[in-house]
């Protein structure tokens, strides 16, 4: 892998980060209105990128694969979160975005509870509300 791929790799890693942090914020905002008690993952929680071989780690229960490419490749990556996750004993979670386009986000089709293998892939604000129900 060249380093330009490596760099690239990383921004990717990083602008996912601050989207994930962003998503959590709005989070918090929907459980005080709803009178939850607030969720709270201080910054320190995205630091350990590259942990253990997931990029992100720091929701517990999940292990989050990020890839920021052009050429889209999503059944290997998410074959690549499926083995890390389960490694870590985590639910498999993808995110990957091309130059000019949203973040995509994959999630196990057996979350759904039908028995579906496979991924489902939703946009940023479906991850949102469904981080949400899984937060509580």
């Amino acid at each position: 892998m060249s380093n330009f791929s490596k760099q690239k790799g990383k921004r990717g890693e990083k602008d996912f980060t601050a989207e994930l942090q962003s998503l959590l914020g709005k989070i918090k905002e929907r459980k005080k209105a709803a009178g939850h008690t607030a969720w709270e993952y201080g910054p320190q929680a995205f630091v350990d990128v590259q942990a253990n071989g997931s990029d992100i780690q720091s929701i517990e229960g999940l292990a989050i694969e990020v890839k920021r490419q052009e050429v889209l490749n999503v059944s290997a990556w998410w074959k690549q979160a499926e083995r890390q996750a389960d490694n870590l004993g985590a639910i498999p979670v993808l995110a990957y975005r091309q130059n000019r386009k949203t973040w995509s986000v994959c999630l196990p089709g057996y979350l759904l509870g039908l028995g579906i293998s496979g991924y489902l892939v939703i946009d940023m604000k479906t991850f949102e509300d469904w981080l949400y129900v899984y937060l509580n």
